[in-house]
């Protein structure tokens, strides 16, 4: 059980080792394939959900983590590509999230207490029951752990399901796009045509 524990140190260190390792064998949990002990792993810890909530969420986190760490990196945006557009096609763009980009949303401080577990700040106060929205995206070979508010985490998961550029309602994505495709966030675009 030990693999699985170096994929989720935090929630390992907090359900306390004996404790995770029991939960993993009982379940007969194997690393291999990840992937799919991995959701076995948080849809058990979704089920001990009245114990501790937010635990299935960070599961979820250091899930999306090794996810980011493992992803074949992409090619850079082709800004030139972009700007070559008429105004007529824009309607039209379906920008692509950048591979092993994951988003996470919780209603509990999941970043805050992945940070503190594996790197506890002396005096610190954690309040749990704060909201929770970020991207997990690839970075050269780690994972960048970018917070997000809610316009940019409704627009990249609008662009995860394929949705185009024309059909955003209701907010105006441009002063935020560049700021996507500079986090590395958004790695092409097609058009939906």
């Amino acid at each position: 059980m030990t693999e699985l524990g170096t994929l989720f140190p935090a929630c390992r260190t907090l359900l306390g080792v004996p404790e995770f390792d029991a939960l993993c064998q009982a379940h007969a949990l194997t690393a291999e394939p990840a992937a799919s002990a991995a959701a076995q792993l948080i849809a058990l810890l979704q089920q001990q959900e009245a114990d501790s909530p937010w635990l299935a969420d960070l599961a979820e986190l250091e899930w999306a983590i090794e996810q980011a760490v493992q992803a074949t990196p992409s090619s850079a945006f082709d800004l030139a590509a972009l700007q070559a557009l008429s105004a007529d096609e824009y309607a039209d763009l379906v920008f692509t999230p950048t591979p092993g980009m994951s988003l996470i949303q919780s209603d509990f401080a999941v970043l805050a207490l992945y940070q503190q577990v594996l790197a506890p700040q002396e005096g610190s106060v954690l309040e749990l029951e704060q909201p929770c929205q970020l991207a997990v995206v690839p970075r050269n070979g780690q994972a960048a752990l970018l917070p997000l508010d809610d316009f940019a985490f409704v627009l990249l998961a609008h662009f995860e399901q394929g949705g185009t550029l024309g059909q955003v309602q209701a907010m105006d994505p441009s002063q935020l796009l560049p700021a996507l495709i500079e986090q590395g966030l958004l790695c092409g675009f097609t058009l939906a045509r």
